[in-house]
């Protein structure tokens, strides 16, 4: 069985439904697409900061060998 039409609002070359488009409201969803995608990307960033801060420990617990303390003191 095919299902015509199910992934298009066109159907024969014209539209299946007539676009209503609220002005305002475009504004709005679309504004919160970039609010999303631009926090998304700071996440993005801060997340490579993080890792890149992560690898300078490990390397620094890596040279030093602070697994080996028994009771670390810390401060």
């Amino acid at each position: 069985m095919t299902l015509s039409g199910l992934m298009s609002l066109w159907i024969d070359g014209r539209p299946k439904v007539e676009a209503k488009i609220n002005p305002r409201r475009a504004v709005f969803v679309l504004g919160k697409i970039d609010e999303i995608l631009s926090w998304e990307k700071t996440k993005e960033l801060e997340g490579d900061v993080r890792f890149v801060e992560l690898g300078e420990y490990l390397c620094e617990v890596r040279a030093k060998q602070y697994w080996k303390l028994e009771k670390p003191q810390l401060f």
